[in-house]
């Protein structure tokens, strides 16, 4: 009797609503991270990729620097900084596989 009144207190699985959208935005979100996660190897790779100083400079300018006061970290100029940017943007835009371009803010 006991076990009777335990099976009958005991949720029946197979008549729950199951909650499928929970299952499919896990999913979701495990896929975006993952893209995150590509788009981050490929950023570093590319980066790694780039000959001193301008490595240094992307990396200055991807930390919140702006071209002003890269150059006088450097001892460059303002243009000889903005236009490393513009081509280290460029290679790393080409290394990425070809996909949005990297702008300069």
């Amino acid at each position: 009797m006991v076990a009777l009144a335990f099976a009958n207190s005991y949720p029946n699985k197979r008549s729950a609503p199951q909650d499928r959208s929970r299952g499919e935005n896990d999913f979701v979100r495990a896929a975006q991270e993952m893209e995150l996660l590509d788009v981050a190897v490929e950023a570093r790779l590319a980066l790694l990729s780039l000959k001193e100083p301008q490595r240094t400079i992307l990396l200055l300018y991807a930390l919140g620097e702006n071209a002003a006061a890269i150059s006088r970290a450097l001892g460059w100029t303002p243009a000889q900084v903005d236009e490393a940017l513009e081509r280290g943007l460029a290679q790393v835009s080409d290394a990425g596989g070809g996909g949005e371009p990297w702008e300069l803010r």
